[in-house]
């Protein structure tokens, strides 16, 4: 791409990031000196957790943890077969999304959708959104309360995941290693537009110092079946960013209650500006879990006792239903649970939570968008995933990827 190209994409990119803090009320330039141009800076926060929650759901950093839970790989499943996925339907209109990075990345949070028909399937999803788990139920139906309640269920799986032992940690760097994908669309000024799906993997280190080293790169391309290839952790090429010493509480978790309404409110505090607070409507709080459940999984390691009490914490909320038992996107066994949707969405959206039949454990998340008027499309579609690989204590910090 020439220099001009990459001038006109930047412009793009911070076109969208105005669109989106117009959309909030943040567009109006003042210099500060009047004092009644001087926003508190209390609503300007709110208003940018709108945005990010709007887009997010796998983030990094809620609340999280200090023992070891046992390591977790891809593989198939238990009857050896890869993960069953409900093909797409042909889009009657393309969708596309401005991927926004650089500085834009910083509020507009990368998700996206795009064409895919799995009917004369390529080689590998590289365009378009990724195909459906098989859910027994449509999202369209969970999304209107189908399906019964998930509360015993989730304690059943709280109860087979406070009987698993966690190996004796190798080390107190806590590691943790994940796949997701990120829809790139390059956006050109007489509105065409090009969009790959990218399969990325981060691997990440927390040390005992409150250091961090995250490494990012792209993964293989999801096969024609949607499902997730192995993980090369030697890419040769990473983006890598170091965070030094005392940078983040790697001790975090270790103050985590066991009691399932105690630790209902230590994950919901700090999402409190995101609509999770004190006086958040009752119909706020299996997302307000969901959202810290998935931060913490993305940084920490998580013991297998704290993930019981997240599930016996999730049960008691209202709405959260069982969207039946897949085959994940990593071959793995999963039971599905449905979390209604966040107050701050956009558009109607079923998020799922995949917790490991066999070891009570978090396999991952995905995301599914029943239509938006704004990504241009009218059918349930797949907007985000990510799913734990790993996620266990090491002797060091780094490993290949950020050698580099």
């Amino acid at each position: 791409m020439s220099t001009d190209d990459d001038r006109k994409a930047a412009l793009a990119e911070v076109a969208a990031l105005r669109a989106a803090l117009r959309a909030q009320g943040l567009d109006a330039v003042v210099d500060g000196t009047d004092p009644s141009d001087r926003r508190d800076p209390a609503d300007d926060d709110a208003a940018i957790a709108r945005i990010l929650a709007a887009g997010a759901g796998a983030g990094a950093g809620a609340a999280d943890e200090a023992a070891a839970p046992a390591p977790r790989s891809t593989g198939t499943g238990a009857d050896g077969e890869p993960a069953p996925v409900v093909p797409l339907r042909r889009r009657r209109v393309r969708p596309w999304w401005l991927a926004a990075t650089g500085a834009a990345a910083a509020v507009a949070v990368a998700a996206g959708i795009g064409l895919s028909d799995l009917r004369d399937p390529a080689p590998a999803v590289a365009t378009g959104s990724p195909p459906m788990l098989a859910y027994p139920l449509d999202p369209d139906d969970l999304a209107h309360g189908a399906g019964g309640s998930a509360r015993d269920t989730l304690l059943e799986l709280a109860a087979v995941a406070d009987a698993q032992v966690d190996p004796a940690p190798r080390g107190q760097v806590q590691r943790t290693l994940s796949q997701s994908w990120l829809l790139s669309t390059n956006a050109q000024w007489d509105g065409t537009s090009d969009s790959t799906v990218d399969p990325t993997v981060v691997e990440s280190w927390l040390g005992p110092d409150g250091s961090l080293v995250s490494a990012e790169w792209r993964g293989t391309h999801l096969d024609a079946g949607g499902r997730l290839g192995a993980v090369d952790t030697s890419p040769s090429e990473a983006a890598v960013d170091r965070l030094r010493a005392g940078s983040v509480d790697p001790d975090l978790v270790a103050g985590l209650s066991l009691d399932p309404d105690t630790l209902r409110a230590q994950l919901r505090a700090p999402l409190a500006a995101t609509g999770c607070g004190t006086d958040a409507p009752a119909d706020a709080g299996a997302w307000c879990l969901y959202r810290a459940v998935t931060d913490l999984s993305a940084r920490y390691v998580l013991p297998s006792d704290v993930e019981a009490a997240m599930w016996e914490a999730l049960a008691d909320e209202p709405g959260v239903t069982l969207a039946g038992e897949v085959v994940d996107r990593t071959g793995r066994r999963a039971v599905a649970v449905s979390v209604p949707g966040a107050p701050t969405d956009l558009d109607p959206t079923v998020r799922v939570l995949l917790v490991d039949r066999a070891t009570g454990r978090l396999s991952g998340l995905e995301e599914v968008v029943l239509s938006s008027q704004l990504l241009g499309f009218t059918e349930p579609t797949v907007t985000q995933f990510r799913y734990v690989v790993t996620s266990d204590f090491v002797g060091e910090v780094g490993g290949p990827a950020a050698r580099r």
